[in-house]
Parts: C-alpha cells; sequence; structure tokens
C-alpha cells in the first residue's frame, strides 16, 4: 500500500478536505454541491481525467 508516511499524508490531506468542504457547503450549499457536481463530470470525462492524474 505505501510507507506509514506516505498512508498518513493521504489521511491528512483527506481530514484537511472534508473540513474545507464542510465550511463551504456550511457557507453556500447550492454553491459548493454545483462544484462537486462539475468535479464529478471532470472526473468521469476520460480525457480530462487523464489530463489531470497525469499533470
Amino acid at each position: 500500500m505505501g510507507t506509514n508516511k506516505t498512508v498518513e499524508k493521504k489521511a491528512i490531506i483527506f481530514v484537511t478536505d472534508v473540513v474545507a468542504y464542510s465550511k463551504h457547503i456550511e457557507q453556500d450549499q447550492v454553491g459548493a454541491l454545483t462544484s462537486l457536481a462539475a468535479c464529478e463530470t471532470t472526473r468521469s470525462n476520460p480525457d480530462t481525467y487523464n489530463f489531470y492524474q497525469y499533470a
């Protein structure tokens, strides 16, 4: 899977992302959900996803 430091870094990034998302959704629920939908659309498009995956 990875070293303990790698797993720890990923966990910290995940927690930070959840906190940021929670604050965003608290301030602007419609805007946050619109952003989330745009991210899901980008990720589901193979051309765009592959571009960002290797950038």
